[in-house]
């Protein structure tokens, strides 16, 4: 009965393990489709809705911030403000595609692809600076190849893990 107790505590020990390292094994398979231009297996890593919705917030308020700081009666100058707004969906929805999320990462697949430089994760030209939990079903990692870009993963069951933000600079946005 004692070996029954320590076997099933050493496998729920292993269960529990797993669970916190699976964002990183998420990760993995992200640079590993991206290594190998697999467009199938990033968009299975990616809630495309969420992260679509997410990103058009993020150039609706750069937009609006932009133009908010503007004083202006011209009508054409507003046209073409309320044009951009317009412009957003159409502009993201093309964005979001499995092909083009292959293009944003294919710096993965370019150089040196060992996965530890001294302290800093390093593949290709993008390098993981820092990552963390958020909660228990949200986690972080930061990256950069020119510019720091943020990458937010949302867990949909015990070790499934989604793509559902990239959080870009505001000297990215429009």
């Amino acid at each position: 009965m004692k070996e029954y107790f320590q076997l099933s505590l050493f496998v729920a020990f292993l269960i529990g393990l797993y669970i916190l390292f699976s964002p990183f094994v998420c990760v993995y398979h992200l640079i590993s489709c991206a290594v190998d231009a697999d467009t199938a297996g990033i968009e299975r890593l990616i809630d495309k809705p969420v992260l679509k919705d997410n990103i058009k917030v993020q150039f609706r308020e750069a937009l609006w911030k932009k133009m908010s700081t503007r004083e202006s009666d011209d009508q054409f100058r507003n046209m073409t403000d309320k044009l951009a707004l317009d412009m957003v969906d159409p502009m993201i929805d093309e964005m979001i595609s499995p092909d083009s999320i292959r293009r944003y990462t294919e710096p993965l697949a370019i150089g040196n692809t060992s996965w530890i430089e001294k302290t800093k994760i390093k593949i290709g030209h993008l390098i993981f600076l820092d990552y963390k939990y958020k909660s228990l079903s949200e986690f972080s990692f930061y990256a950069t190849a020119d510019t720091v870009i943020e990458v937010t993963l949302d867990r949909y069951s015990l070790i499934s893990w989604k793509i559902t933000n990239i959080t870009v600079p505001s000297t990215m946005l429009p």
